[in-house]
């Protein structure tokens, strides 16, 4: 009996090896890393279809397969809606055995239609079948003499993928540019924990997966996400991945899309030259690691700098006792590479102020280095701002150091001799003096002890709980205004943002002030809102520059704002009239949208 039971222990090993071997080895098929050949071509030829009166209209017609082949009255996914001017779509399938017949309607003008270079009937529709995702077709049109001519293309996404819902108002006010980000729906029940498994065991190796798992236990994303993800995600009809890292073209069509690791920032950057830890062409990002599940933060990550391509990567060192912070990196307009990562200081110890620390704490450390990898300037929040200052809680029960500052956004001011620093746990923003480190002034929640300036017209009066500001010129600034949410007093066994407070208002905003640095006045403006609900977590907000030709044939640079919604899930872009112009709904968690224009980058 003890042999036969020996063997079937051996058995059941042997079996469990098979099985991880077999996922550690093999590529699950949920596994995406599409590049588009018009991902290294400049924005306008990205995006611009030549002649604009070729091809009048573009018609769809799905057929469902799998489980909803009989299914009647579910929206049909492709994006952005047509406009001539816009050259580049996306079709999102339900199921992976889904098909789309295009029908293009052409002008009387065309006489030839060429479907990824072979003759097309001007006719006869186009068929696209989801199977065949991360494809894309090239419709191309002239007339009869060749001297006029369309170009279209449209790209099949694979069918988990979140529709990037775009829809575009007016594309000549759209500025140029990629616009790179994340969209995350963690913990998603269309997501089965098999498949979960076996992408981390591909992507993480045994061990990587075993931290995630506990990681994940200890701190679902759901706890901070704060917006039911059924809210905006069509979980009867849909699986979704638990997240997608994006970059689009101009209009929110995806040019790039991976997700073997959740990126929070994606940033392309140019330097003078290729020489040491940054080269001419490259980007910097962040990926989301879980590698101690003793530690405090869920944006606790790894820092990456590679060139034009991403052959090869560099992975930017720790220093201290240190903890990569996702939430902020970007190359300086000096040159040098600028990073956030959270600081340890354990209790005992004497800070700036002469406060003797009676917990562990972490700070938010910002730092600079050059080419050599050399620290060039630092600055840390604890220097400034001692934990008294805050208004969060200690989580005892769930972490061994207290987030008492959670910076969630660094910007330069105009002319690059001040810092915006946006501290979550202070419900602040303070304006930082470059490099000195020294502190400018500090806009805040009017109920805590740190704000100083009086809200003026405000009919919320003042800020709240926030993520990111930006300036625009020397007196004016633009916060990402979460909104106050309920939290209860501090429980066994709860996480809670921020400490309690009587809700003010319900809703999330981007709201405009303009300061009086004399008279410590903030003075109301406007605001921006989007989604009909509060965005409890995330969310950013940049100014995008654009061309614009007027009537006299004179060209003016003028700013588009491009806000990310946090858990809103959406981005949306404004002219400088302040009037929408696209709109791209997600669902889900977007992560810090931003745009950039690469055509420098272009040979």
């Amino acid at each position: 009996m003890l042999r036969i039971a020996g063997f079937t222990i051996v058995g059941v090993l042997v079996l469990v090896a098979a099985v991880l071997g077999s996922a550690l080895l093999i590529k699950p098929g949920d596994l995406h890393d599409f590049e588009s050949g018009d991902f290294y071509k400049t924005s306008a030829a990205q995006t611009d279809p030549g002649d604009t009166e070729l091809l009048e209209s573009l018609a769809y017609d799905q057929t469902l397969g799998g489980d909803l082949s009989a299914a009647t009255g579910l929206d049909l996914h492709v994006y952005p809606n047509f406009l001539p001017q816009v050259r580049r779509y996306a079709w999102y399938p339900y199921r992976s055995d889904d098909t789309l017949t295009i029908t293009p309607t052409w002008s009387s003008d065309v006489a030839n239609v060429l479907v990824n270079g072979e003759a097309h009937a001007l006719d006869a529709p186009i068929t696209l079948d989801a199977s065949a995702h991360g494809t894309e077709i090239a419709i191309t049109a002239t007339n009869a003499d060749g001297s006029r001519r369309a170009n279209y293309a449209i790209l099949t996404m694979p069918y988990n993928f979140p529709p990037l819902r775009t829809k575009i108002t007016d594309p000549s006010q759209v500025a140029p540019g990629v616009i790179t980000g994340m969209q995350a729906a963690p913990n998603n029940a269309t997501y089965s924990r098999r498949k979960v498994i076996h992408a981390l065991l591909y992507t993480q190796g045994i061990g990587g997966t075993f931290k995630m798992l506990a990681k994940a236990r200890k701190q679902p994303f759901d706890d901070f996400i704060g917006v039911p993800l059924e809210r905006n995600l069509d979980f009867e009809n849909r699986e979704y991945l638990p997240f997608v890292n994006f970059v689009l073209d101009k209009y929110g069509t995806p040019l790039k899309y991976n997700n073997y690791a959740a990126r929070t920032i994606f940033l392309p950057f140019t330097t003078e030259d290729d020489d040491g830890l940054l080269p001419q062409h490259g980007f910097a990002y962040k990926e989301i690691v879980m590698n101690d599940d003793a530690h405090f933060a869920e944006a606790i990550s790894r820092s990456f700098i590679a060139p034009k391509g991403e052959a090869t990567r560099t992975e930017v060192p720790r220093h201290l006792d240190q903890f990569d912070d996702g939430h902020h990196i970007t190359v300086t307009p000096h040159g040098t590479l600028q990073n956030l990562f959270y600081r340890i200081h354990p209790k005992g110890t004497v800070i700036k102020n002469g406060d003797t620390l009676d917990v562990n704490v972490t700070s938010t450390y910002l730092f600079e280095l050059n080419d050599e990898g050399e620290i060039t300037w630092e600055w840390d929040s604890i220097d400034h701002f001692p934990p008294s200052t805050t208004g969060s809680y200690l989580p005892s029960d769930r972490y061994s150091e207290w987030d008492y500052f959670h910076t969630n956004g660094v910007r330069f001011a105009p002319g690059g001799k001040q810092l915006l620093v946006s501290a979550r746990y202070l419900r602040s923003v303070a304006n930082v003096e470059y490099p000195s480190g020294e502190v400018n002034w500090v806009l805040g929640d009017p109920a805590g002890a740190i704000n100083q300036f009086t809200y003026v017209d405000d009919p919320l009066g003042g800020v709240s709980s926030l993520h990111a500001a930006v300036m625009r010129g020397e007196d004016e600034v633009l916060v990402f205004d979460n909104g106050h949410y309920p939290t209860p007093e501090f429980k066994e066994g709860t996480y809670i943002y921020g400490a309690p407070i009587e809700t003010r208002h319900d809703y999330t905003r981007v709201v405009s002030y303009k300061l009086d640095l004399e008279a410590m006045t903030a003075t109301y403006q406007r605001e921006w809102t989007y989604p009909e609900f509060m965005v409890r977590t995330a969310g950013y907000l940049m100014f995008v520059p654009r061309e614009e030709t007027g009537e006299d044939g004179e060209t003016e640079t003028t700013e588009n704002l491009l806000i990310s919604w946090g858990s809103g899930g959406a981005f949306t872009e404004y002219n400088a009239d302040d009037e929408l112009i696209v709109s791209t709904d997600t669902g889900g968690m977007t992560y810090r949208f931003y745009k950039f224009d690469l055509d420098h980058w272009m040979e």
